[in-house]
């Protein structure tokens, strides 16, 4: 046999059409996809939620501060929140009323820091 004659006989060979149709094409599944972004919609959710915390709380208190009536205690109450709001870089010192001694707190100081306060806070009322 000659290396014609043999290369002749291998000409025959071909793979079938249905293997080669059957070959694995390259598939992005979705479903991992959609598990990933669930995760980082939720991620992204709680990341807000929890930077926002401090807000919520500080409006939870002053609403709980404007129900009280007016006390020493209430304006106490106020004053520490202005504080802990400056800290933490939150807002801005508090206004002068905040420090005057308690015999000169008057309706106007109260309402001078409760709007200092919801000025901080965001808060419309």
């Amino acid at each position: 046999m000659t290396p014609e004659e043999i290369l002749l006989e291998l000409r025959d060979i071909h793979l079938p059409a249905e293997a080669a149709a059957a070959a694995p094409a390259l598939q992005l599944a979705s479903g991992p996809f959609l598990i990933a972004l669930a995760v980082l919609a939720i991620w992204v959710v709680v990341a807000r939620r929890r930077a926002t915390l401090w807000r919520r709380q500080g409006r939870a208190r002053l609403a709980a501060l404007k129900r009280e009536p007016s006390s020493a205690r209430a304006f106490d109450e106020m004053t520490d929140l202005a504080a802990a709001l400056a800290r933490a870089g939150r807002a801005g010192p508090a206004p002068a009323e905040a420090h005057l001694p308690p015999e000169r707190i008057g309706p106007a100081e109260r309402a001078a820091l409760r709007a200092h306060l919801a000025t901080a806070l965001g808060d419309g009322d």
